[in-house]
Order: structure tokens, then sequence, then C-alpha cells
């Protein structure tokens, strides 16, 4: 907000050399705005710098949730992961809960302007891809605790999907009458 009370947007440029895309859990009940990722030049990859946040811990018995970005080194786990700007990049997070009620992850995407960066978030355990340039939100089964978000260019997204998505080709010999392969 701005000093007269005014509520200022900043726009995500995934172009930019710092960016930041907070990511909210929500069950319906409870939510859980701490998560979130980006970059910014003066990030580092190990250990906490002053872009990160850390997990704060899990109370039992009353259904809490977290995004969790593990970090052994700094024997912690962060709820928002800045790294170094890089043109590719892989965030590998899971959803720590202690409820096995499904978590919806959300993202405003109608900040993100529209650059040639791609931004997929993947879901290993279901098989599925969403964009998040033109989807705002996923829900996250209880079988489902570990995910991915894929940044960069075209082709590194399409080679990440080549990587993990099954691919389907036609089928031969066609026509057939019996087998196909």
């Amino acid at each position: 907000k701005t000093k007269d009370g005014h509520q200022v947007v900043a726009f995500i440029n995934l172009s930019a050399k710092n960016w930041q895309l907070p990511l909210t859990l929500t069950d319906g009940e409870l939510t859980n705005a701490l998560g979130g990722i980006g970059m910014n030049s003066q990030a580092t990859t190990t250990g906490k710098d002053r872009f990160d946040a850390v997990c704060v811990p899990l109370l039992e018995g009353i259904g809490m949730f977290e995004m969790a970005f593990a970090h052994p080194e700094s024997k912690a786990d962060f709820s928002r992961e800045i790294v170094p700007t890089a043109e590719n990049y892989v965030w590998d997070f899971s959803i720590n809960r202690t409820t096995d009620k499904p978590v919806k992850i959300t993202w405003n995407n109608s900040l993100i302007l529209d650059t040639e960066k791609q931004l997929f978030l993947y879901d290993p355990s279901q098989q599925v891809m969403k964009n998040m340039k033109t989807e705002n939100y996923y829900i996250v089964l209880p079988s489902s605790n570990n995910l991915r978000v894929f940044f960069g260019s075209a082709e590194f997204i399409r080679y990440q999907m080549d990587e993990f998505l099954p691919v389907f080709n036609f089928p031969y010999p066609n026509p057939a009458s019996e087998k196909v392969t």
C-alpha cells in the first residue's frame, strides 16, 4: 500500500532478474499464504538468504499443512524458495500435512506478464502438468505430496515434459486384427 492507502499491484515479469510468485494453500477452512517461488540476482541456492522463508512447525490435531522446500544444509525446510536468477530452473517441494483432506494450491496468474518464459506445475503421482500462466489453481490430493515447478524456455519445458510425462504414439500395425503395440 502507498502512504495514502492505495493498493499497489506488482506485475510478475518472468523475464526479469527479480520476480516472486506467492503460492497459497487452502483446504476450504484453513489457509497458509506463506509459500512462494521466485528469482533474485542476490539470492543463493544453499542456505537461507533474506528472500527465503523458513517453515513453521506443524501442530498435530488441527489439520495444518505447508509447502516445504527441503534444505538439509540449513536443517530446515523453506516455505518460500527464491533462487538466483537463471534461464531455466526446477523447484522441487512437498506438501506436508497433518490431515488427509485435499489441499488447493493457488496463485494469481493475472499478474504474470505475457513473456516467452514458461511456468508449469507438475504432479508426478497424478501425471498432471498445469500451465501456471493460464491456470490459477491445482487440487493436491492426499496421495500427492511431492510437486515440481518448471520455469524456463519453451524448449526446456518441452524437454521436461518428455522426460516426465508418458508419451503415447500411434498403434501399429494399423490396421490390425489381433495385437497392437
